[in-house]
């Protein structure tokens, strides 16, 4: 098993990307550092590849000037596979998602600097499935939806930041019925004008 790393250099926030990939030969490991313009490398299409292989293992990338770790994500046979994270500069936890064969799915959670949830989210086959919840930075519900292949589906609920309900309502057959905490063009049948 040979395992290689790889750096990359990006223009944005990110300085460079480790890619560590398996490739199977004689029982040695050896590293290997290449430029992220390398024309062999191809990780933004699917499936990923390096030197026309299909890409196995872990992406490593990192913050502009520094060895803090940005982001982890796991390759397999090409495609993302396995949990991905993303870290705030100071090493804390921002994100981890989970993927199956390129596609989003299980659980998907984000997390505020000071260490509580911002959200927490289910995908099935890379669409919303089950109940997703956002938090405010205090810990605070702010939105509770459930969710059935991609669609809003069963009960629905959103909060103002003072705890005071905005919308409340219940998705059936692609309907919603309740309070949907939009503005109304007319309030009332006595706001109705008359000519």
């Amino acid at each position: 098993m040979v395992v290689d790393i790889m750096e990359f250099q990006v223009q944005s926030q990110i300085n460079f990307f480790i890619l560590f990939f398996l490739i199977s030969s004689c029982n040695h490991k050896k590293k290997i550092f290449i430029n992220y313009e390398n024309e062999l490398l191809n990780i933004y299409n699917r499936p990923a590849l390096y030197n026309k292989n299909l890409l196995n293992g872990k992406v490593v990338r990192f913050y502009t000037n520094s060895k803090d770790t940005l982001s982890i994500t796991n390759y397999k046979n090409g495609f993302k596979n396995g949990k991905m994270i993303q870290k705030y500069k100071n090493g804390k936890l921002m994100e981890e998602r989970y993927y199956i064969r390129g596609k989003k799915s299980g659980r998907y959670i984000g997390y505020y600097q000071n260490g509580k949830k911002k959200f927490q989210k289910f995908f099935f086959n890379d669409e919303f499935h089950g109940k997703s919840l956002v938090w405010n930075i205090n810990g605070e519900l702010l939105e509770k939806f459930n969710y059935k292949n991609g669609y809003e589906h069963g009960s629905q609920k959103v909060w103002f930041p003072n705890g005071k309900i905005k919308s409340n309502y219940i998705v059936k057959d692609n309907r919603r019925y309740g309070l949907l905490g939009t503005k109304k063009c007319v309030s009332s049948a006595s706001e109705i004008p008359v000519y």
